[in-house]
């Protein structure tokens, strides 16, 4: 092939073919040798070749930048309608401007429970206004379908960005141990023992920081919302644009709407899904991130006929970084050979491997959880999966302002909101079955009948070994998934939806405008942590404060020290000093500040806190360490916390302040 034609495959999909083969390859390598620079340039050779001959397999880009309108309607347009074109970009880019530099006056490095402590009330006008201009936008037939995507991709990354600009210290716990991961990684080229999970992640963010020398820090805090917004609004739409070819379902254009009327109904079919819980996206960690390289998967595989090699790669890709997610990619993407292959095979042999699939699909998992966090069963399981079944705990709260109450109405009902969008858009799918060319969206069916049975089944499983906050997380997850295989048929009702809003009247449109506004400035609302009267997040950020205690406690420390301190202040630590810091007990290796997955020190911080913040206590937790000198940090902003620090007071060796009494830093030594 001419050099020069691989230009002609360069699109989002080559991107995306490109970073799931630096992941597979960074994978393998890392499990089997080491990202140091040998295995580097291992990884790069491999990724690059590799890349190399598998792109001529994509499709060409496309590259149209003309007006999706007649060209003679475009040399008679008259003035007024190019002055509303420039309006409404000045418009949204001004909005957008204003709405990021707001949020950037907001951003702080104190301990925060939500952003929108900080966020001043007036940022929800210029949202407003801006989600309003985007929608304009995309109605509007004179712009291309591409200067289109690309504002829909722009009002994506400002939902999935907020905490990324709020926090400056960064949000969530997880994301500060893979960046203490991932320094040890880079300097010596891998971490004992090596995960068999996360690798695909690691390996992306050390070859862009080792190639490019770009910071470890802002690639894990960006790659998942830079990612999304990136893929997510091209590829949706590609797939709606394919389905329209296949099926007579709620996007053909059975309402007499133009062609580029429908281009309207997809992109805000495709802005309508930010009505869903997107948390997933506005902070990074390989989990986030495996389930947006599912989604591409999903997609991808649904937009084409014949050739599965991407989403094949998509789905490996989506293994490496996470094998949780990983397992539903591949679970789905055998459905579909299945379905591809059908031919070959004879009816009892297709049913046959569609229940073999299903089977290892919907028992993956909870075997998966049993073996290596689970350790029982729980007793009284079924009466707990029942108290699972999300009910909104009000339908019509009233107890505060009125964008507060339809945030939390938004909010108290976002489990019958789904269910009830799944239910009417699998009724559409049922109805139009028959009709359609393309029957594969079964696939999307049985995958999320196999999760849902997986959740069932792991919900049994009990997880003793961790916080009492974090036991449900596991199997939580595949509730994430089961949404995930449904999004195509979300999407279809939203598509129906917006047709009909589109041929309404003039009034009912303006009307729709407004409530469609609300209802997304609601979503980015409930998207993240809050604190008001009808909910608290509870969880603090790290803050400036806990950076300074770490570093005060490193620096005056006489000989090998503990700490015992909350959640946050050891996220601080791994910032600050990595993971350097182990020590060998009877209980296996233990880190020096708590750290409350599995660590034998939190239990004792829990024992200062919530009984008595006693010299007893720091002495059993220096005996489990085998070390003569410990540390007690308690937060102002945590419960009780002025009667903690009278008690312990009295029995440490000395105390610290930190920031006018933010902390309190208690001494003890044998």
């Amino acid at each position: 092939m001419n050099f020069k034609k691989y230009f002609d495959y360069l699109n989002l999909e080559a991107l995306s073919l490109f970073l799931s083969l630096l992941a597979i390859s960074g994978a393998l390598v890392y499990y089997l040798y080491s990202l140091n620079t040998k295995g580097l340039i291992i990884v790069t050779l491999v990724t690059f070749i590799s890349f190399g001959l598998l792109i001529k397999y994509l499709p060409k880009a496309k590259i149209n930048t003309a007006k999706t309108g007649p060209a003679e309607d475009r040399t008679k347009e008259n003035k007024r309608q190019r002055w509303l074109e420039l309006f409404l970009v000045v418009t949204y880019l001004v909005l957008y401007l204003a709405s990021i530099i707001i949020l950037f006056s907001a951003s702080s490095d104190r301990a925060l429970v939500s952003p929108w402590e900080l966020v001043p009330n007036y940022f929800w006008l210029v949202f407003f206004g801006l989600t309003i201009s985007l929608i304009l936008i995309i109605t509007n037939h004179r712009f291309t379908k591409r200067s289109r995507i690309i504002f829909l991709s722009l009002h994506y990354l400002l939902s999935f960005s907020v905490a990324i600009i709020v926090y400056k210290i960064n949000y969530g716990f997880d994301p500060f141990i893979h960046q203490a991961t991932l320094e040890l990684i880079a300097k010596n080229g891998s971490v004992a023992p090596k995960p068999f999970y996360y690798l695909g992640e690691y390996s992306l963010i050390i070859w862009f920081n080792k190639i490019f020398g770009l910071s470890i820090y802002w690639l894990n805090r960006l790659i998942v919302p830079v990612l999304a917004a990136l893929f997510l609004p091209s590829t949706l739409f590609k797939w709606i644009n394919y389905q329209t070819k296949n099926e007579s379902g709620p996007d053909k254009n059975n309402l007499n709407l133009e062609d580029d009327s429908i281009n309207s109904v997809r992109l805000l079919a495709i802005l309508a899904l930010l009505i869903l819980p997107f948390s997933i996206f506005i902070m990074n960690t390989p989990q986030n991130l495996s389930y947006l390289f599912l989604i591409l998967t999903i997609f991808t595989a649904l937009s084409r006929d014949k050739n599965l090699l991407l989403p094949l790669i998509l789905a490996l890709a989506t293994f490496c970084i996470h094998p949780l997610t990983g397992l539903a990619a591949l679970g789905c993407l055998a459905f579909l050979l299945l379905y591809k292959y059908k031919n070959h095979l004879s009816k009892i042999q297709e049913r046959l491997a569609k229940i073999l699939i299903f089977l290892l699909l919907a028992l993956s998992w909870p075997l998966a959880f049993y073996y290596s966090a689970a350790n029982s069963f729980k007793i009284n399981a079924f009466k707990l999966i029942l108290n699972k079944i999300w009910l909104p705990s009000s339908f019509f709260p009233n107890q505060e302002k009125l964008f507060l109450n339809f945030s939390y109405f938004l909010y108290f009902n976002y489990p019958f909101l789904i269910a009830l969008l799944i239910g009417a858009s699998l009724y559409f799918y049922r109805k139009n079955i028959l009709d359609s060319k393309d029957k594969r969206l079964q696939v999307l069916v049985i995958s999320a009948a196999a999760t849902l049975v997986a959740w069932f089944l792991s919900s049994l499983l009990s997880f003793s070994s961790l916080i009492n906050y974090e036991q449900n997380n596991y199997p939580e997850r595949l509730l994430i998934i089961l949404v995930i295989f449904n999004i195509p048929f979300i999407l279809k009702v939203f598509l129906g939806a917006g047709q009909k809003i589109l041929i309404s009247k003039k009034l009912d449109r303006l009307i729709w405008l407004f409530i469609s506004a609300t209802i997304l400035s609601a979503a980015l609302y409930s998207a993240y942590p809050r604190r008001d009267n009808y909910f608290d997040s509870h969880g603090y950020s790290v803050s400036r404060s806990d950076l300074e205690a770490v570093r005060l406690i490193a620096a005056n420390s006489q000989s090998s020290y503990i700490v015992l301190a909350n959640q946050q202040t050891s996220a601080a630590a791994l910032k600050e000093l990595g993971f350097n810091h182990y020590y060998k007990t009877n209980q296996g290796l233990i880190y020096f500040y708590p750290i409350p997955t599995g660590s034998a020190l939190y239990q004792f911080y829990l024992d200062m806190v919530y009984k008595k913040p006693q010299r007893a206590t720091m002495l059993k937790a220096m005996d489990l360490a085998g070390v003569n000198e410990a540390y007690f940090v308690i937060n102002k902003y945590w419960k009780d916390s002025k009667k903690i620090i009278e008690n312990a007071k009295l029995e440490a060796d000395s105390f610290r302040v930190i920031n006018q009494g933010e902390i309190y830093i208690f001494k003890y030594q044998r």
